[in-house]
């Protein structure tokens, strides 16, 4: 029927979409998946775009009624669906992962969501230059590839700045989902790189001022931590999530200081009851 024409794909869209509609009505999760999920890589994989991002939003949204962790065989069909996507269109392929992410924060066992979900949204953000590229790395707990990108993308010597901005955004995100661990994993693969390729050693604030946070969060320094933070200001004032994420979850879950409250929020809410 898809192969046939336009016609015909249509009529093999409201065939799925029903079957599957029908099968998630009667609490058959399984078929209704099965249904969504093929119709969805048949149709992506022969040029029907809309039919296919339909089929894949209901077989999100039946994954989500049905609470189910993405764990085999769902991981395997999602996987699938995600192969099926033009190479062509991938802003589709970024709703999709988007999508995906959001459903297994609802339903799986990671806060956060999957970590190869994130992973894999973040090598398409990284690709069109997307700076939460940087975020979703770190939510999936990649150190060594957010590390192996940064040099694959900025892998000139004279490209430092471009790096340490790239490495202190990644520390800061790291930090912020309290993950001290792939923070310094990070930072000491981002080291060893850096003399792999007899790079010239610069005494870059930002750098230094990285090493000194990493060591401040191994312990309880929360003075030392607004002093280095207040010290290296107009080194941080290049990108604005910096100072958000120092001063914002950095600030909060590393050291349990208190944010200020915006009082411009404060005020718009007195003002909306």
């Amino acid at each position: 029927m898809v192969l046939s024409g336009p016609a015909g794909a249509y009529e093999a869209l409201q065939l799925y979409r029903s079957k599957a509609l029908r099968s998630n009505t009667k609490g058959e999760y399984m078929s209704s998946i099965e249904y969504s999920s093929t119709g969805a890589k048949i149709m992506l994989k022969n040029g029907y775009d809309n039919a296919g991002v339909e089929l894949t939003n209901l077989f999100l949204d039946v994954l989500t009624e049905a609470a189910m962790d993405i764990e085999h065989p769902i991981r395997t069909l999602v996987e699938e669906i995600l192969a099926s996507f033009p190479p062509e269109k991938k802003n589709l392929k970024v709703d999709f992962l988007k999508a995906s992410v959001k459903w297994t924060t609802k339903c799986s066992s990671r806060e956060l969501g999957d970590p190869l979900l994130h992973v894999q949204l973040a090598e398409c953000l990284w690709e069109s230059q997307d700076k939460t590229a940087t975020y979703h790395y770190c939510v999936g707990e990649a150190p060594e590839q957010l590390s192996a990108k940064i040099f694959e993308t900025y892998g000139e010597e004279k490209q430092y700045q471009q790096r340490e901005r790239a490495v202190t955004l990644g520390i800061c995100h790291f930090l912020a989902v309290e993950n001290l661990r792939d923070a310094n994993e990070f930072f000491t693969s981002f080291q060893k790189r850096m003399k792999s390729k007899n790079f010239h050693e610069r005494k870059s604030n930002l750098i230094t001022f990285c090493d000194y946070l990493l060591q401040t969060c191994k312990r309880d320094a929360t003075p030392l931590f607004k002093q280095l933070v207040n010290s290296y200001a107009s080194d941080l004032d290049f990108d604005e999530n910096v100072t958000t994420l120092l001063m914002g979850p950095v600030a909060t879950r590393m050291f349990g200081i208190t944010p200020k409250p915006n009082m411009m929020n404060m005020l718009s809410h007195m003002l909306s009851a």
